[in-house]
């Protein structure tokens, strides 16, 4: 950054407290935030120091900035900086039972808000609240859990072995030792039987959703009475109070002599059974292993990229399906430009046809053997393929969760024969540079996100 840029950078953030911002404003902080590490460094540190400032019950400085308002600022931000740095060190002596229960061993592209908990990688955590705007943050509590925060996200640290989520999603992971580590949303209770599993809970719907990934967890809904133990890929879900199971083996008992009650709604994942998901590209870049992103990029040259993504629909009754949709959570790859992109990025998802492709497999698939691929990257063999889907939004957009629907996806999976469909995803819009941004979406391997899924709306 130059000294003038840094300076527009304090001044727009000024405007951002006052809420003076005008719109051409906001944007222009918004792209010089995501595209700029130091300014990224700058603007975290500042509302990092006015969230804390406001929890230690002392006003900020916020008379407008005016000549010298850079050496102004950091002189104010060094004058916190070291108030901070002795609150943090010297609890206050009417709270004499402070104890550390954890640390915030990592962060990724992390912006936080009003958290009264430190929010620099390294710090010792007491008891409190985080508030996770953007990126990843990585607890490791004295028990020995690790815990990963995913923004958008709202987390009270308990004490060693208990967190509350008031918003968003976790990933704990629990060693030998640490069994009985609980997770509460308002609505449940999750208790850790030896395992590794997701906590997700919505506000505004007062849902609370808990994946197993392995061992074993215990559910308990503060409506009732029982709690419930689930394992390794399965799921529950919690609403009205009510706890109920999501195991995809219950909704797939359709159409049989004893009728029994099924949920209206089936998901099924890259995760299940002979599910798969891997991201090609034409430089050879993304080796022949598992990949947390499945990415896509359309450039003329060698970065171009692809995704591929199967699953495995084993048991579905096609004739009970009212409806499918495919759902794609896009997050942020930390790859390239997005100015260099048109203003929208337009997408498209094709079907594989040739079911004789559908053996392709993680570990072998590469840009010159993916099933119907081109070396063009908005293009795919027309012959072996069709279109079930499209979706655009605008090129500053990085993490977003997309939904393709409509006759075509619903005509292409009661086309199957081989209870596997796989599907391509592409990017149509090009870009203006060889550095322009690479989209990427969670795959099955994410550690938060959750993989590419069909929703199905089937009949009771």
């Amino acid at each position: 950054m130059t000294e003038k840029e840094e300076e527009q950078l304090y001044l727009w953030i000024e405007k951002q407290k006052d809420d003076r911002l005008s719109d051409d404003e906001a944007k222009a902080l918004e792209q010089l935030i995501l595209n700029d590490e130091e300014a990224r460094s700058i603007y975290m540190d500042i509302t990092s120091f006015d969230a804390m400032l406001f929890e230690q019950g002392i006003e900020s400085v916020d008379e407008p900035l005016k000549d010298n308002s850079v050496i102004y600022y950091k002189a104010a931000l060094f004058a916190v900086a070291a108030l901070l740095l002795i609150t943090f060190i010297f609890p206050k002596s009417s709270d004499p039972q402070v104890k550390t229960i954890a640390t915030l061993v990592k962060t990724e592209e992390c912006i936080w808000a009003n958290s009264s908990l430190p929010t620099s990688a390294g710090s010792k955590l007491t008891s409190g609240n985080f508030n996770l705007v953007e990126g990843l943050a990585t607890v490791k509590f004295e028990s020995g859990v690790e815990m990963i925060i995913e923004a958008p996200a709202e987390v009270e640290l308990i004490d060693s072995m208990n967190c509350l989520i008031k918003h968003g999603t976790v990933l704990a992971e629990v060693p030998d030792g640490a069994q009985g580590f609980t997770i509460d949303t308002p609505k449940a209770k999750a208790i850790d039987h030896g395992t590794k599993f997701v906590v997700s809970y919505n506000k505004k719907s007062e849902k609370s959703l808990v994946e197993v990934i392995d061992g074993e967890v215990e559910v308990k809904a503060n409506g009732e009475n029982e709690s419930k133990r689930f394992f390794a890929g399965n799921s529950a879900m919690v609403s009205d109070d009510k706890l109920r199971s999501i195991e995809i083996q219950q909704e797939l008992n359709l159409g049989t002599d004893n009728k029994k009650k099924t949920e209206k709604r089936l998901r099924i994942s890259t995760a299940v059974g002979r599910g798969m998901d891997q991201a090609i590209d034409f430089s050879k870049k993304i080796k022949n292993k598992h990949v947390s992103l499945l990415t896509v990029k359309n450039a003329l040259n060698e970065l171009k990229r692809k995704s591929y993504i199967k699953f495995d629909i084993a048991g579905l009754k096609a004739n009970f399906v009212k409806d499918v949709k495919l759902k794609l959570n896009f997050i942020p790859t930390g790859y390239g430009k997005t100015y260099y992109l048109p203003e929208t990025a337009t997408f498209e998802v094709y079907g594989l046809t040739d079911e004789s492709l559908d053996n392709w497999t993680e570990s072998s698939l590469s840009w010159k053997n993916a099933p119907a691929n081109v070396d063009q990257a908005d293009k795919l063999d027309s012959r072996k393929v069709v279109k079930v889907g499209d979706f655009s939004f605008n090129r500053s957009v990085q993490r977003k969760t997309v939904m393709i629907n409509g006759a075509d996806l619903h005509d292409f999976i009661k086309a199957d024969t081989n209870d596997l469909v796989t599907f391509i995803i592409i990017r149509k819009s090009g870009e203006h540079h060889k550095d322009g941004y690479v989209h990427g979406f969670a795959s099955k391997e994410h550690p938060v996100n959750l993989p590419p899924t069909l929703v199905f709306e089937v009949e009771e």
